[in-house]
């Protein structure tokens, strides 16, 4: 368990870090919501999400069975 032993990857494109926090959970840090998808999210025009895998050899990597979500704060 620990911090650095694993990386969320959103979309294949951003390597977060990640923090195991039990056998069966990861804690992810999620990564910065561009600009434009800001002001789409704040309208309600769409929901932003990302395809989220888990990594701990930084080659071999499993997807999970989940979308990662934006959502505005109510």
């Amino acid at each position: 368990m620990g911090f650095g032993r694993a990386k969320c990857i959103f979309n294949n494109t951003y390597y977060m870090n990640a923090t195991i926090m039990e056998d069966n959970l990861i804690k992810c840090d999620s990564p910065p919501l561009p600009e434009a998808a800001k002001t789409n999210l704040n309208n309600g025009k769409y929901t932003p999400w990302f395809n989220v895998s888990i990594t701990f050899n930084g080659r071999d990597n499993a997807l999970a069975p989940f979308h990662f979500t934006y959502y505005v704060d109510p």
